[in-house]
């Protein structure tokens, strides 16, 4: 089964392009960045943080994996994000701190991954940036008892 999958997506790649995929894979990972970026406490893990401007400026391109966390400004988990994602059917999963090469960045929270495809939409896009508005500002929400 691995091997058939791996035959269907070379096969798609290459009807498609991998020059068209890695554009429009990028283009919906810069419009998720710039919508995720006006929420507040979102911080960035995957190169576009201030933080981590010594580690981007290896040079290179970022790539369409999103990862961000609001743990540390909201206090929100992101196994909480991903959990509230999957139930409004918004794929996303967990990264662990320990993602990064540096070790001295390993105490961070874990972070929300989102990896917008050449298939997705737009509106797809835009969808998953409400869906994790709304995932920050229900958490703060306290439930009834």
């Amino acid at each position: 089964a691995n091997r058939l999958g791996l035959a269907v997506a070379v096969r798609e790649c290459n009807r498609v392009g991998p020059g068209r995929i890695a554009r429009r894979s990028a283009e919906l990972a810069n419009r998720l960045r710039n919508g995720l970026r006006v929420i507040r406490g979102v911080e960035f893990r995957d190169g576009t943080g201030r933080e981590e401007e010594v580690l981007r400026s290896g040079g290179g391109p970022l790539s369409a994996i999103v990862t961000f966390e609001v743990e540390t400004a909201r206090g929100v988990s992101a196994d909480a994000v991903v959990e509230f994602l999957a139930a409004r059917g918004v794929g996303a999963s967990v990264s662990p701190s320990t993602h990064s090469f540096d070790d001295s960045l390993w105490a961070r929270p874990k972070c929300v991954r989102l990896s917008p495809s050449y298939f997705n939409t737009e509106d797809e896009v835009d969808a998953a940036v409400r869906t994790v508005a709304e995932a920050v500002n229900e958490a703060l929400v306290p439930t009834a008892c």
